[in-house]
């Protein structure tokens, strides 16, 4: 992925966010594709000894929530595919109801 560091962000010292940076995509064509300024956010992952590289366009909350929610959402993938496996599931429903 070819991208240009618009900002850069302060990390906290300690922690697992090595990197918080605001970038624009400026690939053959990316212009078109993607012309808004997207979020950089590198963690690292002392369970796996290896960075995750993040991105997303939520700029309002700070990195470390950003990779708090990516981490429980993939831990929800890993839920929903371990049961789709074990117990042969090929669809979920869900359906929330509010009064």
């Amino acid at each position: 992925m070819v991208y240009e560091v618009v900002e850069e962000h302060k990390v906290p010292e300690r922690g697992n966010i090595l990197c918080d940076e605001r970038i624009c995509l400026s690939g053959v064509g990316a212009e078109e594709r993607c012309p808004y300024h997207l979020r950089r956010i590198v963690v690292w992952d002392p369970e796996n000894a290896r960075e995750i590289v993040l991105l997303t366009n939520t700029f309002h909350l700070a990195a470390s929530t950003v990779a708090a929610v990516y981490k429980e959402r993939w831990q929800i993938e890993l839920f929903f595919k371990a049961l789709k496996q074990n117990l042969k599931v090929k669809t979920f429903v869900l359906e929330f109801f509010t009064t």
